[in-house]
């Protein structure tokens, strides 16, 4: 990422904000990736439920530039470049939801739902990952 980047995320009840790239990053290879390590303390055997992805800047987010939703990433700080991001959900053992659903710009403050099937997972923390090329 560049020098002055200073990515950020916040956690606020059951919600979590992050901001990958606090300055203009696509001229950056790869992209900056920052990941939410949330951590429960205990094992938990099953993953399942929903979680909304929505973007709170003026630039929509990216969940995969090309719209194309047949295209995953299959492992933890998948690189990119240029104009684009990911969002990733999932254990450090198992990715449950591996991006590129919504595609690019998608919608300020209309949330896209990911609904999770029961995942059987053996782990004690969530991740959940992301990477953009501009700050909002």
């Amino acid at each position: 990422g560049t020098s002055s980047n200073k990515p950020t995320y916040k956690l606020e009840g059951t919600r979590l904000d992050f901001q990958p790239c606090s300055a203009d990053c696509s001229g950056s290879s790869p992209l900056p990736v920052l990941t939410a390590k949330l951590d429960f303390g205990f094992q938990f055997s099953k993953v399942r439920g929903s979680v909304k992805q929505f973007s709170t800047g003026s630039n929509g987010a990216d969940d995969c530039n090309s719209g194309a939703a047949e295209i995953k990433h299959h492992e933890w700080n998948s690189t990119i470049s240029g104009h684009d991001g990911y969002v990733m959900f999932g254990t450090p053992s198992k990715i449950i939801y591996s991006g590129c659903k919504p595609g690019a710009n998608f919608g300020v403050g209309t949330p896209v739902v990911h609904d999770l099937p029961e995942t059987f997972v053996q782990d004690s923390s969530l991740l959940f990952s992301g990477s953009q090329s501009l700050k909002d």
